[in-house]
């Protein structure tokens, strides 16, 4: 630091090195020759700043669903490291964060500390608004490359059993909130998130053809989605649709006709008419997905009507499928060792 000159900033695994370093740099301004320093772009904006210019710029290409929590998580490193200038932040200062975070509250949930994928969201979305103040050429290079993220959990698969299902089911049409049954069984016959069912309106839905499109601007992948639509779900949606609002388009709207319908309290009075316990409205995703598993459906088809951006998010699901693995298997056996056997699947 010197006065009337803006501060520069380097790391070095020796003592020695930082001295003669500095002393290089010192010397030209010194002695008057301070054109020779050059100051960096991110020497000249806070991180407060590139969050600002993250949310006007980039958020809007996010799914709708996410811009919560990207707000949430940039908010939290705005309070850390808002007034922090950009080129400061290095990789030794995220690790200190890191710390931090692992011993921040869920306040969200009131379950103590966030869980270590949580916490991996959080770093992660700080890197991803490193990596374009790097495309931005604010910096040169994301310190958050060099800061070790904490693992993430396997994932919760939580679905409802073919005991629970029917329970469930009843409760759920016993409901007076309009529209209810309708969305929990375009959830479980879909696996559709509930995010891309509070924005889809009647224009994507065919109930000729049975055929749902999701826009891209809706989905979590950003990419345009067709969801097959069958069986009861179809008939109930068109039921549906015959006292669908004429001011709105939404499939589920709110009283307003312009936000959906919140179906939170239907929801939690049909979990407890039907004794069900640790069950959230994710898991009717993951409920649809299991019985697609168990019905022989392949990993990459699944993933490819949930949307999954990977088959490692689908993985999650493959230990479901030994039964009818074990079912394949026998009529493989059976024709290869009694070739005259007539078998039936």
């Amino acid at each position: 630091r010197l006065k009337g000159h803006p501060k520069l900033t380097a790391t070095f695994e020796r003592l020695s090195d930082a001295r003669r370093w500095a002393a290089e740099k010192e010397a030209p301004l010194r002695a008057g020759r301070g054109r020779h320093f050059q100051t960096r772009p991110g020497d000249r904006v806070t991180l407060a700043q590139v969050i600002d210019r993250y949310l006007e710029e980039c958020l809007p290409r996010h799914a709708g669903s996410d811009r919560k929590a990207i707000r949430q998580r940039l908010g939290w490193w705005r309070a850390e490291l808002g007034g922090e200038r950009l080129s400061a932040i290095t990789p030794a200062v995220l690790e200190g964060c890191r710390e931090r975070l692992e011993g921040k509250s869920n306040e969200c949930s009131g379950r103590g500390v966030i869980s270590g994928t949580t916490q991996r969201h959080y770093l992660k979305q700080l890197g991803a608004l490193l990596g374009q103040a790097v495309k931005w050429r604010l910096i040169e290079t994301n310190p958050m490359n060099q800061v070790a993220k904490p693992p993430g959990s396997p994932g919760r698969v939580r679905f409802l059993d073919r005991e629970e299902l029917p329970r469930f089911l009843a409760a759920c049409r016993a409901s007076t909130c309009p529209g209810f049954y309708a969305a929990v069984l375009l959830a479980l016959s879909t696996g559709m998130r509930r995010g891309e069912m509070r924005q889809l309106t009647w224009e994507r839905v065919d109930l000729e053809r049975g055929h749902i499109v999701l826009d891209q601007a809706t989905t979590k992948g950003r990419v345009t989605r067709g969801v097959p639509l069958t069986g009861e779900a179809l008939a109930v949606l068109r039921e549906h649709a015959r006292v669908r609002r004429p001011d709105s388009a939404l499939l589920f709207p709110g009283r307003d006709g312009r936000k959906a319908r919140d179906f939170s309290r239907p929801f939690a009075a049909a979990l407890q008419e039907a004794g069900l316990t640790n069950f959230r409205w994710h898991d009717l995703r993951h409920t649809a997905a299991s019985y697609m598993v168990m019905s022989g459906a392949s990993l990459a088809t699944v993933g490819a009507l949930l949307g999954h951006r990977t088959l490692q998010m689908t993985q999650r699901y493959a230990h479901l499928a030994d039964d009818f693995l074990k079912g394949e298997v026998a009529r493989m056996t059976a024709r290869l060792f009694d070739p005259g056997r007539q078998t039936t699947s």
